[in-house]
Order: structure tokens, then sequence, then C-alpha cells
């Protein structure tokens, strides 16, 4: 067997040349690295908004000036 021919893999004409087995790992370790960031990301970010909204709730809200959203006249 050809050496080069061993270590490739198919991807079943998705792309013009095989792609080899080390370049496929490391694009798929890239491509797990991008999940696990964004999904840490978006963790972060509803962790954040949960805390604000406590915090938010907490302190009675934000006034509105005066005048504004009341009936009063």
């Amino acid at each position: 067997m050809n050496e080069s021919r061993k270590h490739q893999v198919s991807l079943r004409g998705a792309s013009a040349k095989e792609i080899t087995r080390d370049a496929l790992l490391e694009r798929v370790n890239q491509e797990r690295e991008l999940r696990n960031y964004t999904r840490r990301a978006n963790a972060a970010a509803l962790l954040i908004q949960r805390v604000w909204r406590r915090h938010h709730d907490a302190v009675g809200g934000v006034a509105a000036p005066a005048g504004v959203g009341s009936n009063d006249e």
C-alpha cells in the first residue's frame, strides 16, 4: 500500500483532495474547542444576566423619570 495513501481519510467526495488523518484530527479538535468556548461563553452570559436581574429586582428596578409612565395629570 502506498505510504501516503495509508493515512488519508475519505470524506466521500466532500473535498477534491483527501485530508490526512492528522489534519482531520486537528480540525476536529479545533471545532471541539470552539464549541466548548461558545458553550462556556453562553453559560457565563446567562449567569451574568441572572445575577443582574436578581440585583435589579432587589433594588426595586430603575425608576422612570418624573411624569413618564404615570397617569398623574
